[in-house]
C-alpha cells in the first residue's frame, strides 16, 4: 500500500461546492467532497491506500459466466480465471 498518497499525482476538479480529485495512476477517484465534507475517499483511518477504493472496474464489476460475452457485435472470450465457477472475474487475469 502507498505511504504517502499524496505525492500520487491527481486531476482536481470543481463545480460549485463539490471537489473531487481523480488519480492519474488508473483514473480512481480518490476524493469528492462537498464544501468542507468528505463524501468518498479512498484512504482508510490510518492514510493508507484501499485496494481498489474507487477504482473504475472496466468493462464490467463482476463475474462474466464461461468468460463470454458479445460487444459491438463481436464475440469476446475472455480468460477464465475463476475456474471452480468457470468465469472470468473483471477480465482481469490471475496471477
Amino acid at each position: 500500500m502507498l505511504k504517502n498518497p499524496e505525492a500520487e499525482p491527481t486531476i482536481k476538479i470543481s463545480s460549485g461546492p463539490y471537489s473531487a480529485e481523480v488519480s492519474l495512476m488508473g483514473a480512481a477517484l480518490t476524493k469528492v467532497k462537498y464544501r468542507d465534507a468528505l463524501l468518498v475517499t479512498d484512504l482508510d483511518d490510518e492514510g493508507e491506500l484501499l485496494p481498489y477504493a474507487g477504482a473504475i472496474i472496466a468493462p464490467w464489476v463482476n463475474r462474466i459466466a464461461d468468460g463470454r460475452y458479445r460487444f459491438c457485435g463481436v464475440e469476446q472470450q475472455l480468460p477464465i480465471n475463476e475456474p471452480h465457477r468457470h468465469n472470468s472475474v473483471h477480465g482481469h487475469s490471475a496471477g
